[in-house]
């Protein structure tokens, strides 16, 4: 049963045939797949400058804190919204990459029929989902601890 899973390597060495409506689905997939990468690279680089230039900005609050010392903080707080910022703008170029790598191998494999171009496009789309797969795990981790602490904090959780 599990030698059906192995190949043999005159197995792996030979030309891949796929069906026209198979050719033609993933031309269809790698030309999504290169405009989703483009904009996500144009949206991680806005990200990046937005992070950069938050970090940059002034102490709207700079006056009050000088007026209120116990009620305003004299710390810049888009300091730490401008890191976050640019932290999840630098985080957003491995998808970009997975993206436009798979959707370029696609493209060689279709160009040449060669099954090493179709892996190595099939590898970067698993890692594409494995990131986006990870990255929702760690949202849920975050808001549900951050959920638990806030209703701690209003006495709500018992």
């Amino acid at each position: 049963m599990l030698e059906d899973f192995i190949l043999d390597e005159k197995e792996s060495n030979e030309e891949l045939a796929l069906t026209k409506n198979a050719k033609k689905s993933l031309d269809a997939m790698q030309k999504w797949t290169l405009f989703l990468a483009i904009v996500l690279f144009v949206f991680s680089t806005w990200l990046a400058y937005r992070g950069i230039s938050l970090m940059l900005m002034e102490n709207p609050y700079a006056d009050m804190a000088n007026k209120f010392p116990d009620v305003y903080q004299r710390k810049n707080p888009f300091k730490m919204i401008g890191i976050i910022t640019l932290i999840f703008g630098l985080l957003f170029l491995f998808p970009a990459f997975f993206l436009i790598t798979y959707s370029l191998n696609s493209k060689k494999f279709l160009d040449n029929n060669s099954p090493e171009f179709l892996e190595k496009s099939l590898i970067n789309h698993k890692y594409f989902y494995m990131f986006f797969g990870s990255f929702v795990i760690l949202i849920v981790v975050f808001a549900f601890a951050f959920w638990i602490s806030g209703a701690n904090a209003v006495g709500l959780f018992i």
